[in-house]
Order: C-alpha cells, then structure tokens, then sequence
C-alpha cells in the first residue's frame, strides 16, 4: 500500500514489461486512483508491474516476505540472493546485514532494471557480488531505444570493478512458438558475450516456451563461438589500474602463451578467482579454496572448469607433488596465483610443471 503515496497523476503503470500500459488521471483518495489504458492487453497472473516515472523510496523489508524468503535461502544454503528493482547502495547493504545475522553469507546479485539504479550504478556495482542487467523491465522504464546502449554501459562498469556481469531476458522469444530463432536473436546472444559478459539468463524460453531445450543448445552454441573473439581482445585490459589486476593480467597472459596449460587460483574469499577471470583467459581456470560457498559461488565464473576444496593449501606455497595429487593430471604447465601472505590480494604468480 505504502506504494501507492509516490503515484502522482501522470505516471505511467506498466505491466508484464511493458505488455500493457496505463496513466494514471486522477487521484481519488489515498489507495485509489483512475488511469486510462494506452496500451491494451491481456493481464495475466504472476507478471510485474512498473511504475517507471514514480520515485519510490521504501526499505527492501517493507514487504515483510522478504524477511521470511532470506531466512529460507540461509536455512537451505542457497548461494545466490539475486535482488530486484535495486535503486541504491542502501538496497544491497541491508540485505547483506541481514543475511550476516543470521549467520549467511551468501552472494547478492543485484538486478539493474530501474531508472534509479542506473544514476547509482558505481555505488551498487562496488557493494554486490554480482550484477545482472534485467532487460524486461528495464527496457520498460528508459526505452527500448536507450537499452542496447545502457546495456554496454552496465558491463563496461562491471569490467572495470571487477564484478561478474549477466544478461537476462528476451534473447530468444522465436523459440517460445517455433524451433528456430532470427538472426538478429542470435546476433543479441554474441553480441552480449563479446561486450565483456560473463553468461546470459534465458527466461520465458525455458520457463513457459515450447523449445526450451533447444533454446539452451543453440545458446551454448552461440556463446561458444562468440568466445573466440573475446579471447582476441580482453576488454578488462583497458582498466589494469592496480597490483591485484596487474598481477592476474600477467598470469593470463602467460598461461595463454604456453600450449597445454592451466591456470589455478588459490583464494579464501572468491577474490582472486574473480580477478582472474575478469581477463577472460583462453585456458581452463582451476580455483582451489576451502571455503565450499566459494568452491559453488566460483563454478559460474569465466573459463572455470573445477573447483577443488583443500583445508591444507591454502595460504602455503603449492608444490608439484600436491596439485598433481588434486588436480589428477600430468604433463600440463601449471599458472599458480594467489597470495600466501594477505587476504583478498592477488599478489603472487608460481609456473609450475606437473
């Protein structure tokens, strides 16, 4: 209800992205208002509704569920709390506060799908684990117009602070009805992983369609080709603007220059994964940690391929024996990074034959 005190007359509603349109004309009383519909259609249960010209300033717990939903994703060790219409750095603080009292310490990734979320977009980006650009409602609330170009902007700004970028929505609508999809999807999904992203959200495709399936197969396609091109021209390079980014660029560089090799990361706290993989490197990245909510967290991260959980490596120089012993392999180049003194650094690189 509370909502409902930041409608004025002439707003706009929104519902099911975008579907269906109405204006408000005329307010009544405090919880009741006329609007004139511009934009006829079915309105279906379960769809979202947007108020793209209205400021709404409310606590994320004002919906008292919320409460109830964190405690289930921390009494069921879900890893990810993903957080919709994020307007502002208070937004994510107050559910990374919460989620610490009660003891979890999940990832908050923040969905960037309002207007006040793209003027605060530096302060979220630096206190979430994750971004994804949810383009339904976004698109709703700027324009279908200013999306692609917000869009890139999104993922630039993630590149630069480090953060693993995801773009969802409406990458394949055609497979919802029919097998195949147009080239300008097909060229949406590429374009996404060539911008710097790190993975795409299918939605309805595989939600409600009738191909989900092959929606996900011609996506992996898709991205896989579309990878080869990011390899040419990291995009992360362009910010290498401390020792942390400096020494993972280095790792990357090397790893991709010598045939048959890997890369491993050894990290406590996720970070040095994260950097690692924000230079999107050619060779599988192997991350060792002994936290098991990283070892999960880190399995969605650029070119990583495994993750190992081992109490006695971390913070110790690794030698040859023991990652032959962890990682069951022979006769690979092993690019070994990490920081054996400090926490949440990256500041060491090891080359190592196995």
């Amino acid at each position: 209800p509370k909502v409902a005190e930041f409608i004025k007359v002439g707003d706009s509603i929104l519902i099911d992205d975008g579907e269906v349109g109405l204006k408000i004309t005329e307010k009544i009383d405090k919880y009741t208002f006329l609007a004139k519909v511009f934009k006829p259609g079915i309105i279906k249960s379960k769809k979202s509704v947007s108020f793209p010209d209205t400021e709404i300033e409310l606590s994320v717990f004002e919906n008292k569920k919320n409460k109830d939903l964190l405690k289930f994703i921390v009494q069921e060790d879900i890893d990810y709390v993903a957080v919709s219409f994020v307007q502002s750095m208070l937004h994510v603080l107050e559910i990374k506060e919460f989620v610490e009292k009660l003891g979890g310490d999940q990832w908050i990734m923040s969905k960037i799908e309002h207007r006040s979320a793209l003027r605060n977009l530096k302060e979220i980006v630096k206190v979430s684990d994750s971004i994804m650009v949810a383009r339904g409602d976004l698109g709703v609330e700027i324009g279908l117009d200013k999306l692609p170009v917000i869009q890139k902007k999104i993922v630039d700004f993630c590149i630069r602070y480090m953060k693993p970028v995801y773009i969802a929505t409406q990458f394949l609508p055609s497979l919802m009805e029919k097998p195949y999809p147009t080239r300008a999807e097909v060229s949406d999904i590429a374009n996404a992983i060539i911008d710097g992203a790190d993975g795409i959200i299918l939605t309805n495709e595989t939600a409600v369609g009738k191909y989900p399936v092959e929606a996900v197969k011609l996506a992996k396609k898709v991205v896989i080709n579309s990878v080869k091109l990011v390899y040419s021209k990291p995009l992360a390079d362009r910010y290498i603007d401390t020792t942390n980014k400096i020494v993972a660029e280095h790792a990357c560089h090397i790893a991709n220059k010598i045939e048959n090799s890997i890369i491993v990361a050894e990290t406590e706290t996720g970070f040095t994964a994260i950097n690692i993989t924000r230079f999107k490197p050619k060779r599988s990245v192997v991350v060792i940690t002994n936290n098991k909510r990283i070892a999960r967290n880190t399995n969605i991260l650029w070119s990583v391929k495994k993750v190992l959980i081992d109490e006695s490596v971390i913070n110790k120089i690794v030698h040859e024996e023991k990652l032959r012993e962890l990682l069951k392999l022979s006769d690979k180049t092993v690019v070994y990074v990490g920081s054996p003194i400090l926490k949440g650094k990256t500041t060491m690189i090891n080359i190592l034959q196995i």
